[in-house]
């Protein structure tokens, strides 16, 4: 196997050329290891798929990533515990935190371990991010840890002191993001609180009150405002989301405007919300079975996405702003048009979604699935590229529509 992953392409085999498409590249002979396959079987599949595809590479690149290394586990990263989050840094670096207490650092391209998991919280990981140059990772713990904790990425080891600050009493600080320019910190937590940090220093620069536990923060890519998901489950609920605008005479953060819209805005907690990449909209993500494009400008609710009654957690807005990606309890990835409301098509994965991201070049979702019944626990790396590139060869019998 180690011999034809590196042969060239036109070599001879019994004095006759192999096809340029007969040479099979490194990781797919690395997939026909995992799979245990024998010598050559990989050669047979792509000369295969190449008859099948009239010779489209890079059809047939694609349909080996999201079919054949999907069956054997490649781009398919397995855990002891549930998964959590997930978030896409640069360079193809994918960071997983789940109840193990562990930060994993994962390779896109394959779903190995670069690194041993890194170990310091207490309590299950509950978010994590990574700063604009991907050299910072920040990571916040839950069940009686109440700290923020910052890690390089090249390395592996903390770096600095544990941020605290939020009450101890009142369980898990839930949420983090970078402002774009990687100078600022935010955390929320249930102490219906969001502070502001200075990571260089672990100074906390001030203290944001907000209208109930905190599930999801995010700054605008613009990096004037932030948006706070807050989730007040006392007399009878109240689910909104507060914007956060820089006050320019002060230089604070002030609230701006809360977003409840029609039907008290959501009729559940809101998990996730995702910026569009040019600041004007938000998506938001709620245990209500539903996601809302907002826009900012003017607070009103653009449309709504539904497909089901299940929950509707992540959501995540793809970096050229032209799709959507939610997840949900149904083992399913759903992708959106943001401009229309219309789900194109979704994806199969393994078990209940809580959280998706988009990779930085917009190729690729990363899906934490977690399946507790068959302690099944994995992060998926899904390819968003296969449908674009041959939709036409699968359907969904359901809605019609491809579906890889």
């Amino acid at each position: 196997m180690e011999q034809h992953a590196t042969a060239d392409a036109g070599s001879t085999q019994n004095g006759a050329a192999r096809p340029r498409h007969m040479s099979p590249c490194v990781c797919h002979c690395a997939a026909c290891r995992a799979a245990g396959h024998s010598n050559g079987a990989c050669v047979v599949l792509c000369a295969g798929l190449h008859d099948l595809f009239d010779g489209k590479a890079d059809v047939v690149d694609l349909v080996l990533r999201y079919y054949y290394y999907g069956a054997c586990g490649w781009g398919t990263a397995r855990f002891d515990a549930p998964i959590r989050y997930v978030r896409y840094g640069p360079g193809d670096i994918i960071a997983a935190g789940g109840d193990d207490q562990r930060i994993h650092l994962l390779c896109a391209q394959t779903g190995e371990r670069i690194l041993c998991p890194q170990m310091g919280h207490t309590g299950e990981v509950l978010s994590v991010c990574f700063d604009r140059t991907g050299q910072r990772l920040a990571s916040c713990g839950g069940h009686n840890d109440y700290s923020i904790r910052l890690w390089s990425t090249e390395s592996g080891t903390p770096i600095g002191s544990p941020l605290t600050g939020h009450h101890p009493s009142r369980d898990d600080v839930s949420a983090l993001s970078w402002s774009p320019d990687g100078i600022k910190l935010a955390s929320g937590s249930n102490d219906k609180t969001v502070k502001i940090w200075n990571p260089a220093t672990g100074r906390e620069l001030c203290e944001l009150s907000v209208d109930g536990r905190v599930d999801s923060i995010a700054f605008a890519p613009c990096g004037n405002s932030l948006a706070v998901a807050c989730n007040n489950f006392s007399g009878g609920g109240s689910y909104s989301v507060q914007i956060f605008s820089t006050d320019e005479s002060t230089g604070n953060l002030a609230c701006q405007s809360t977003l409840r819209g029609q039907d008290r805005y959501h009729d559940h907690a809101i998990k996730s919300l995702s910026w569009s990449p040019d600041s004007t909209r938000l998506v938001t993500g709620s245990a209500d079975g539903t996601a809302k494009i907002w826009n900012l400008a003017t607070g009103e609710e653009l449309c709504k996405l539904t497909g089901n009654t299940q929950w509707v957690c992540p959501v995540a807005w793809s970096p050229d702003g032209t799709k959507l990606a939610s997840g949900r309890n149904d083992k399913t990835v759903k992708i959106w048009n943001p401009a229309t409301g219309e789900q194109l098509w979704q994806l199969k994965v393994d078990g209940s979604v809580t959280s998706v991201v988009w990779s930085t070049c917009g190729s690729k979702i990363a899906a934490a699935c977690n399946d507790h019944g068959n302690k099944n626990y994995t992060v998926r790396i899904l390819s968003s590229e296969l449908r674009a590139c041959y939709s036409e060869g699968f359907k969904d019998s359901e809605s019609g529509r491809g579906n890889p």
